[in-house]
């Protein structure tokens, strides 16, 4: 009977070590297993997982190590409700030895609720406290600061977080170049490398001091610095993918979570990925992961699948897809939530841009982080009745410089919904009298508005502006829609202070978007233009070319316009009835009693005036049909001639001659037209067409677009200056 035991138990013996899944005790004697993993973001689960394959690891006589590549906070609301305190508890008691530093792991920046100048101080720990720990602090919870409430003291945490290629600073952040583990006689160093874009998705003075290095140029430097150990592991967030560590863990860059296993063998340094076998998670840490879970929830006002960009103050002076997304929320629910609102005028909104603070990440948005995001809405919500003029002075009002901030545009720039509009920065801004930090407008030189709610822009139409209070009460520098309120009191509508900006923002994703942020506010939608370089005035003109600031010239003075928007059509030909409207305009258009003495210009075309007041002054002449023929491509004979004239009648000097016999083609010339054309070349007004490899005068060539305006130009600047 002893003896069938005996082999009973040697057999359960040998198939414990066959049968997948299960080992027999001291199977990974003399190996170390890494428990990696990566991309956590927020995912509580993971860590009851892991701290049951750690237990099991070390059951079988292995050393473990139990790491993480990065991206493990924000995402999932448990880690965004208290930002990252739980996910740092779960870390430690799951037994974590080393993390390294991705970019979610910058994302709560400085940790508050709102911004410390908008009085809301820190609430929750910085990164930096959640690793070194923190003493207790007396925190302000209300704006005046007179309302405290304490955030207690907090050990550091059991396990280290480090980035190699990232220099740390007296910051919000904390970590450490890289980690050594003695682990028996076997020795294992541990760095990490940091996506080094991870400074473009925070607010831009979080990383204020510190300094952030390519990985590839610092790889070979951290493991050198770790030539003591025996082995190397590199930590990896980045996008450079070949490490020179003896084990790469890279956090997969499509974001999908990562837990993997890898059994070194301490001799050989041999390394094989395993797969891990399956455990019953601890029920301690899973329970607490469960408690997290179920508080979050509650908290959870929709899910995110876009960054959502409202962070740093180059993107405060210009369209943000937050500002979009706040925008849009408003003017939705202006018209189809204000109460006492009778639908009687087209609804726009306007957000102050300055006032959408933070990022929004990808993952689940709770109210803390749309508090984060939005800390700045202690008012309600108003409705103002204006006119299309108000909403001019309105948007020139947003762009005035900052006295405090030394910004080319207010920070309180308004982000709008209906509203399409074009801030032209490179002009300067006609300060009026001082308004806080910024300054009252003196006169609109800045904004052109190009539609509204899908229709051309009428100064005189009336719109319902639909604004947080703090604007609509004149914050910032939107004294202008305050004004309009002190003017008649009637045209105002107070929704009530109950209802925040970001409260609608809320009500706005869940009942519109289905509780769900997407593509449509992945980028901004293109509704504000700022130019800070004049714009060029037309696609078709190549920059440099020979008619290149005549184009602009004729089109920044009044003298030509575009064929359409952004289309000068230089080849097209200029004909005789355009230079007398050009004519016409620059006598400021004097009135026209008589009728046209043109057969083919009758009256009401847009040249008639201009033909007829031409005619009357001797500037220009028809044909012996009695013609002007005013669709006719003009000569460039003709043009010399009529601007001649034009010249005389204004008594300017029309004794200048040049030199006609370098043309070969001088003969040509009509005589009528010599001593014009003698005048246009003295003047440089016309100096010869190349046509194949001579430059003639080509009285009789038609004269295209582009040429009418280097004339025009030499003319203006030659003859009437």
């Amino acid at each position: 009977m002893k003896r069938r035991l005996a082999l009973l138990l040697v057999v359960a013996m040998i198939l414990a070590v066959m049968i997948p899944g299960v080992s027999a005790a001291g199977a990974y004697d003399g190996k170390t297993v890494v428990i990696a993993t990566a991309n956590v973001k927020g995912d509580v689960d993971v860590y009851g997982q892991v701290a049951a394959l750690k237990d099991h690891y070390k059951g079988q006589g292995a050393a473990v190590l139990l790491v993480d590549a990065g991206n493990y906070l924000q995402g999932a609301a448990a880690a965004n409700i208290d930002r990252g305190e739980t996910i740092y508890s779960l870390m430690d008691a799951a037994g974590y030895d080393v993390a390294a530093m991705g970019p979610r792991e910058f994302y709560f920046g400085n940790a508050t609720t709102g911004m410390i100048y908008h009085s809301n101080l820190h609430k929750f720990y910085t990164q930096k406290e959640l690793y070194r720990g923190a003493e207790a602090q007396e925190y302000g919870v209300n704006a005046k600061g007179d309302v405290k409430e304490t955030r207690p003291a907090k050990d550091p945490a059991k396990f280290s977080v480090i980035s190699s290629n990232i220099t740390k600073a007296d910051g919000y952040y904390d970590f450490d170049a890289n980690k050594t583990f003695t682990l028996g006689s076997f020795k294992v160093g541990v760095y990490a490398l940091t996506d080094d874009q991870v400074a473009e998705k925070l607010q831009d003075n979080f990383l204020d001091g510190y300094v952030i290095n390519a990985p590839e140029s610092v790889d070979r430097a951290a493991k050198s610095a770790l030539k003591s150990s025996n082995f190397t592991i590199c930590l990896n967030n980045s996008s450079f993918e070949k490490s020179s560590a003896d084990l790469t863990i890279s956090a997969p860059a499509d974001g999908k979570e990562l837990v993997a296993i890898y059994a070194i063998d301490n001799k050989t340094k041999e390394v094989k990925e395993e797969k891990a076998p399956s455990v019953t998670a601890n029920a301690e840490i899973a329970k607490q992961a469960a408690d997290a879970k179920k508080a979050a929830a509650d908290h959870i006002v929709f899910t995110n699948s876009v960054l959502i960009d409202g962070a740093d103050r180059d993107n405060w002076c210009s369209e943000t897809n937050l500002g979009d997304l706040v925008a849009d929320a408003l003017k939705w629910y202006g018209e189809n939530k204000f109460e006492g609102f009778k639908k009687d005028a087209p609804v726009i909104a306007i957000q102050n841009g300055g006032n959408c603070d933070q990022f929004m990440y990808e993952g689940d948005i709770t109210d803390v982080d749309l508090l984060y995001a939005l800390p700045f809405s202690p008012m309600g919500i108003g409705l103002v009745y204006i006119t299309g003029e108000d909403l001019l002075n309105i948007l020139e009002a947003g762009t005035s410089p900052s006295e405090k901030y030394g910004d080319e545009i207010c920070p309180g720039f308004a982000q709008v919904s209906g509203i399409e509009y074009e801030v032209h920065a490179y002009k300067e801004y006609a300060e009026g009298e001082p308004n806080g930090s910024f300054y009252k407008h003196a006169a609109v030189n800045r904004v052109v508005i190009k539609s509204v709610n899908g229709k051309d822009w009428d100064p005189k139409a009336t719109y319902a502006l639909v604004a947080d209070n703090f604007n609509c009460n004149g914050g910032d520098n939107f004294y202008t829609i305050s004004d309009i309120r002190e003017k008649d009191a009637s045209k105002y509508m107070n929704n009530g202070n109950g209802l925040k900006t970001r409260d609608i923002v809320a009500m706005y994703i869940k009942e519109k978007l289905n509780n769900k942020l997407g593509e449509q506010y992945a980028e901004p939608q293109g509704r504000i233009t700022v130019y800070q370089e004049e714009p060029r005035p037309f696609d078709d003109v190549k920059e440099g070319c020979w008619y290149d600031a005549a184009a602009s010239f004729v089109y920044k003075n009044g003298l030509m316009e575009g064929t359409a928007e952004k289309t000068f059509s230089p080849d097209v030909n200029f004909s005789r009835a355009m230079i007398a409207q050009i004519l016409y305009a620059m006598a400021e258009k004097p009135a026209v009693k008589d009728a046209s003495t043109f057969k083919d210009v009758p009256a009401g075309k847009w040249y008639t005036n201009a033909v007829t007041w031409c005619a009357s002054k001797g500037i220009v002449s028809g044909y012996p049909d009695k013609t002007f023929k005013p669709d006719a491509a003009i000569k460039r004979q003709e043009i010399a001639t009529i601007l001649r004239k034009y010249a005389e009648v204004n008594g300017k000097n029309v004794k200048a001659s040049g030199d006609l016999s370098k043309f070969s083609d001088q003969a040509k010339v009509s005589n009528y037209a010599k001593d014009a054309m003698k005048w246009a070349v003295g003047n440089k007004m016309i100096s010869g067409n190349k046509i194949g490899s001579a430059v003639l005068l080509d009285p009789l060539g038609t004269t295209t677009r582009a040429q009418a305006a280097v004339i025009l130009k030499a003319y203006c600047e030659n003859i009437l200056a």
